[in-house]
């Protein structure tokens, strides 16, 4: 019989025998079964596979989101529950716009973390097999694609991180107990970055001190001082290296790169303070700081919440997380300056109550409103408290008026062109003593100084000057200090006044930088005499001289006759000068005239726009 049509089955377990033939109908019936069982077969295997690849994606999309969007990086958030119990449906949806939206934003975000897969598997705790296997076939390699030129572009990129060898190596040498202390300081702060150093690092014989320079100009100055240094670079600074104004962009760029900075230095597990350098160590704050059951300390800014500026950071899960999530919110809204992008991201990490947070006490770490403003502090010796153990000369607008507020609190020591410790230069100085007068008054005694200066060559030593504060609060609250007076920052704009003319703050006197033979070359007091002054305090006067025109004041050729004699004594002691200079009677007039309108402008307490009160008549 023909085998076309038929089957030959050999029947082993009797040995050999003849074969025999199955009809059609079976053999049919056979083949059918067997095509149904492969198919449903691959149908199942495909199944498995697809579900498997589902599961890695998500599982990778939603690592990624817990370690960088959520502060959750163990266990699973409330959303994350509510999201299990939806369809299959419903998750494959939610996978595919979750791919779209934020896997490979994620992927991009994170090429910083590591320069290895292996990095991100130690960062973030997820298998390495996921990166690699997450995908079949065409989409398995393009994915390895994307993997591939990710780590050609982070080769080619490593110079440009500032978390590379060079940068590791500065923090392993400059660390001590584990623990460092950080600054980012460009040219526009150098001068407090210096006076920082000398006031609050070398005093306590703080060696795990480093700053993080965005210019190289800045890096030279501070090695010069003997302070340790890193520079960032060109390309992560940015092409402007120059100094930047307060809360502009580039300064907003700079600041938030202490965002990027602490987070590496945790992710190489050590501990970090950040510290600002408009700031006063009055003990060694490491001695307070470094409790292990906080993932950070931070300082308190009042109503503006958490400071950035002064904050000890351990390098727990938490605080790694915190980290990620502020840096990764300062990309996305980069309108926001980085305080404000740590005190979202605190805020939302500590309704998950993920992260222990030490806020620290004011009244040992006072931010600015604490110390000045509520402490009533304005000149050197105003309320002092040997607990202290730092402040925070923030609250204030402006480098000028930060640097003018820690000279009148004799807290600046920067003595450049000799500011202090010129032994040949000389001085007028001269009091506000009727408070019964008004402010255009005091003006009037200023301008009088400054003309009187420049006739005779000698800086003016500001005065104390009644707190005319208007509708200004943070004057108001501070206007019954123990002085009793303003200084000069709290009504007048002192970067105006730095930028026309010379002279100093009222304590200048007291700064032991300021040699001996001019503190003790001070004549006796002197006195023009105009209608302002009273018969009874000419009875104190040891030099009178009186103009011819007592109601407008002296005349330049006046003051030269008068007081041209007096030319070996540093200090010149006025009584007061309301009213006491009238004119050159030259071209000089009109100069004095431009150089008051330029340097002489209201500035308020915080030196800022904010509040609004008309400015003072200059007469």
């Amino acid at each position: 019989m023909p085998l076309f049509g038929r089957l030959p089955i050999v029947m082993l377990n009797k040995g050999y025998q003849r074969p025999r033939y199955l009809p059609m109908k079976k053999v049919y019936k056979i083949v059918w079964i067997a095509i149904f069982v492969s198919f449903a077969g691959c149908l199942f295997y495909s199944a498995k596979i697809g579900t498997m690849n589902l599961y890695r994606e998500k599982y990778i999309v939603d690592n990624s989101i817990h370690s960088n969007t959520n502060i959750f990086i163990h266990g699973k958030s409330p959303d994350e529950k509510a999201k299990e119990k939806s369809s299959a449906d419903d998750v494959e949806k939610d996978h595919v716009n979750m791919i779209k939206d934020e896997d490979i934003v994620d992927v991009e975000d994170h090429k910083h973390d590591g320069d290895t897969i292996n990095d991100m598997k130690n960062i973030y705790d997820i298998p390495t097999s996921i990166f690699r296997e997450n995908w079949v076939d065409d989409e398995e390699i393009q994915n390895e694609e994307i993997i591939d030129n990710n780590w050609v572009e982070d080769e080619e990129k490593q110079n440009e991180e500032f978390i590379n060898n060079a940068f590791r190596d500065s923090i392993e040498n400059v660390a001590v107990n584990n623990s460092i202390i950080v600054s980012v300081a460009d040219k526009g702060f150098l001068d407090t970055t210096i006076n920082f150093y000398r006031t609050s690092i070398e005093p306590y014989g703080i060696i795990n001190y480093l700053v993080i320079c965005i210019d190289e100009d800045t890096e030279d100055a501070l090695n010069s001082e003997s302070v340790q240094t890193f520079f960032l670079g060109q390309d992560i600074a940015g092409k402007d290296s120059a100094e930047s104004k307060y809360d502009s962009d580039d300064f907003k760029r700079k600041a938030k790169m202490k965002t990027k900075i602490v987070l590496g230095i945790l992710n190489m597990g050590y501990s970090v303070l950040v510290t600002d350098t408009d700031m006063v160590y009055f003990h060694n704050p490491l001695e307070y700081l470094g409790q292990d059951e906080f993932d950070m300390e931070i300082q308190d800014d009042a109503e503006a919440g958490y400071n950035s500026g002064f904050m000890y950071v351990h390098p727990t899960t938490n605080s790694i997380a915190l980290f990620e999530k502020a840096w990764k919110m300062s990309e996305r809204i980069p309108s926001v300056g980085q305080q404000d992008v740590l005190n979202m991201a605190l805020e939302q990490a500590e309704m998950g109550s993920r992260i222990k947070v030490r806020v620290l006490p004011p009244q040992l770490f006072p931010c600015g409103k604490e110390y000045f403003i509520h402490g009533q502090r304005m000149f050197s010796g105003d309320n002092e408290d040997p607990n202290i153990v730092v402040m925070h000369n923030n609250w204030l607008v402006g480098n000028a008026a930060k640097i003018y507020r820690l000279k009148e609190h004799c807290l600046w020591t920067v003595d450049d062109n000799d500011y202090y410790s010129d032994a040949d230069r000389r001085y007028l100085m001269y009091e506000n003593p009727y408070p019964y007068l008004n402010i255009d008054d005091e003006i009037d005694a200023l301008i009088s100084a400054l003309a009187i200066g420049m006739i005779l060559d000698r800086i003016v030593i500001l005065p104390k000057f009644q707190c005319d504060c208007k509708s200004d609060p943070d004057c108001l609250e501070i206007k019954d200090n123990p002085s009793q007076a303003c200084a000069f920052g709290a009504l007048f704009s002192v970067a105006s006044f730095d930028k026309t003319f010379e002279y100093r703050e009222s304590t200048f006197l007291l700064n032991p930088k300021v040699p001996n033979n001019i503190k003790n070359s001070i004549s006796g007091k002197i006195a023009i005499q105009t209608d302002y002054i009273t018969r009874q305090d000419l009875n104190h006067i040891t030099h009178r001289f009186m103009p011819s025109n007592t109601e407008h004041g002296a005349t330049a050729e006046e003051i030269r006759l008068w007081l041209d004699p007096f030319d070996d004594i540093s200090v010149l002691n006025f009584h007061s000068l309301y009213g006491a200079f009238w004119q050159y009677g030259d071209e000089r007039d009109d100069h004095l005239e431009l150089m008051v309108e330029d340097g002489i402008k209201p500035g308020y307490y915080r030196q800022t726009q904010e509040i609004g009160r008309a400015p003072a008549v200059f007469v």
